[in-house]
């Protein structure tokens, strides 16, 4: 019986880390400095950066559970949720600041 518990927190957690990252992917750098993945900083180069922003969506979380201090699996996931929030308004954000620079200029 614990053996089948083991294996569904296993599924659990994997679920967990293998979820696309929008705070990884839109929050870049900002996001690595407080997961501590130290690739992020370089999305500051030309071209390469669009390549290291999708790499991090993709593998982000599982960086940032590796190199991160976290509590638990929860306070992970939880910490995550946040920044994948703080990520997704950050680009509306910026949406709107460029729809409202493009208006004003016409």
């Amino acid at each position: 019986m614990d053996k089948d518990k083991y294996l569904r927190e296993d599924r659990w957690n994997k679920h967990i880390l293998d979820k696309w990252s929008w705070g990884a992917f839109f929050l870049t750098w900002v996001w690595g400095i407080r997961c501590r993945v130290w690739i992020s900083f370089l999305t500051i180069i030309p071209i390469a950066g669009i390549i290291i922003a999708f790499i991090l969506g993709t593998k982000g979380r599982r960086w940032a559970w590796e190199k991160g201090n976290w509590k638990d699996i929860e306070h992970f996931k939880g910490t995550q949720d946040k920044w994948d929030v703080a990520g997704v308004v950050a680009f509306m954000i910026s949406m709107l600041l460029q729809l409202f620079l493009y208006l004003s200029q016409s």
